[in-house]
């Protein structure tokens, strides 16, 4: 468990991450370098939580935040060290709410809301500027753009932004007229300076909050709302694989029980993924694209010492590759999704060598032998019931023993004791007793399968049940004779079964 709760995390060309999280009313990072020691900087006090941060391609690190005392404030990473300017001044900068900052295609785009005097009302504000210009300190140089009003109880969960390609960015937000939610669309192209609007032709009764992903080429737009019937995920995606593609077909409608809480969406390199935490439970669904339906793929019960957080990841590399989701970050800062944090306990406590020598084909075998075994000790106990049962109706009947004897086959003494001890290759119990992840084995015949034509079916039965302890007694005399190997075998064999199988 790590003593700090990061929010976003930058990695340089270098490999170099800079975690950074709020605390103690401060904006505070931590960077990690892949040589030397770990550096705490706290990088502006008496701030508000709500900040972001991105990088470039140069490895420049940009983070917005509003100061309590400075308003609105833009600080720039580079080789030469941290340095700041203002975006917004301080009489303006009351109940703005950060919401997002990209940088791409040589533009620096912050997006913020500020509060309405309307409850759960906010305007929403895009300002951009271009990343080479060198003249700090000067608020003007920013061009503002009005662009959406949102509604919500969750502003966090009521609005959506995806950079594109070519200085697109998509953006999605939550609007309500005091009887239905809608949602309101907008594409902007860097090359022109300006937005496109569209409202999609969808509607709530109930409170809507959405997420726009890009996922195989295409901008997929999923709406979450609690509903009286459950959960309810619309999921729509862009007709084309265009970059400035607004217009959405619906792929279908589709429930998964949250237990009220809001998912959190991604995408990665496989499929779009949902998560959730409820009652220290981590949640995990993934979207299949063939049969267009959601599927469970793990409850990780999470503890203190889980420590899984919720991740903004971005690289230099391909700083329009940005991840967020759940991740869990350990005390020597190494991040894992959730699935992958199990991978790597079942590798730690199974060593591979250990998984790969499990004698799967020894116990095969021995299993056979076993089996033949059964079947034989089957045969001779059927007989034996039969001698049995002729001897009650003899009883019956009143007949001598002498007039009614029966000639029959001198039971054959098993000789599988002697072969389980003398096998030169014993079987390795702790490596067949080992829990076997994802498999399930099953001993014997499924309930359906025709039996064996060798073997009747009642047969199968009575190997298993003990003669009747009365009957045994009754008999006692008359059987005694034809009795004296079978107790034996039985208990031997059944010996060897129950400790093969402890």
């Amino acid at each position: 468990m790590t003593d700090i709760n990061p929010s976003i995390i930058l990695e340089d060309s270098k490999d170099n991450r800079y975690f950074f999280y709020y605390k103690d009313s401060s904006v505070c990072y931590r960077e990690v370098p892949v040589q030397g020691d770990v550096k705490n900087t706290i990088l502006i006090s008496q701030s508000n939580g709500d900040f972001a941060a991105a990088i470039d391609t140069d490895d420049t690190i940009y983070l917005a935040c509003n100061s309590r005392y400075k308003g609105v404030l833009l600080f720039i990473y580079t080789s030469s060290g941290w340095k700041f300017e203002p975006v917004v001044n301080l009489h303006n900068s009351s109940n703005i709410y950060i919401m997002d900052i990209i940088v791409q295609n040589g533009s620096i785009h912050i997006f913020f809301s500020k509060k309405l005097p309307v409850a759960n009302m906010y305007n929403v504000y895009h300002i951009h500027k271009n990343a080479n210009d060198k003249t700090p300190y000067i608020e003007y140089s920013w061009k503002k753009n009005s662009l959406s009003e949102i509604y919500s109880q969750s502003i966090e969960n009521s609005y959506s932004l995806l950079p594109v390609k070519n200085g697109i960015i998509h953006y999605a937000s939550v609007w309500y007229d005091g009887t239905h939610y809608y949602i309101n669309y907008c594409c902007y192209d860097d090359s022109r300076k300006s937005w496109v609007h569209k409202s999609l032709s969808m509607s709530y009764r109930n409170q809507v909050f959405i997420k726009l992903l890009q996922h195989n080429k295409k901008i997929n737009l999923l709406c979450f709302s609690n509903e009286t019937e459950g959960s309810n995920i619309r999921h729509f995606l862009s007709k084309s694989t265009g970059s400035n593609e607004i217009d959405f077909k619906e792929l279908g409608n589709i429930r998964i029980d949250t237990s009220g809480i809001i998912p959190l969406f991604y995408s990665d390199e496989k499929a779009i993924q949902a998560a959730w935490v409820k009652d220290h439970v981590f949640h995990q669904y993934t979207y299949d694209d063939s049969s267009g339906k959601w599927r469970k793929v793990i409850d990780l019960p999470v503890t203190v010492e889980t420590s899984i957080h919720i991740l903004k990841i971005m690289k230099s590399s391909n700083p329009l590759s940005i991840t967020k989701g759940y991740f869990i970050l350990d005390k020597n800062f190494k991040i894992l999704r959730p699935v992958e944090y199990i991978t790597d306990g079942i590798s730690e406590g199974k060593p591979k060598e250990k998984v790969q020598t499990a004698p799967i084909p020894d116990m095969n075998d021995y299993l056979k032998q076993i089996l033949v075994e059964i079947r034989e000790l089957s045969d001779n106990v059927k007989h034996l019931n039969s001698r049995i049962g002729s001897l009650e109706n003899k009883n019956e009947k009143n007949f001598t023993p002498e007039k009614t004897a029966i000639e029959h086959p001198i039971l054959k003494k098993s000789g599988f004791k002697e072969k389980f001890m003398k096998s030169e290759r014993l079987p390795n119990y702790e490596s067949m007793l080992k829990k076997q992840e994802n498999i399930t084995t099953y001993v014997g015949k499924p309930v359906a399968a025709k039996p064996d034509s060798d073997i009747p079916q009642d047969s199968v039965k009575q190997a298993f049940v003990s003669p009747n302890a009365a009957d045994q007694k009754n008999n006692e005399d008359n059987c005694a004779e034809d009795s004296g190997e079978i107790p034996y075998k039985y208990n031997s064999i059944m010996k060897k079964i129950e400790e093969f199988f402890k």
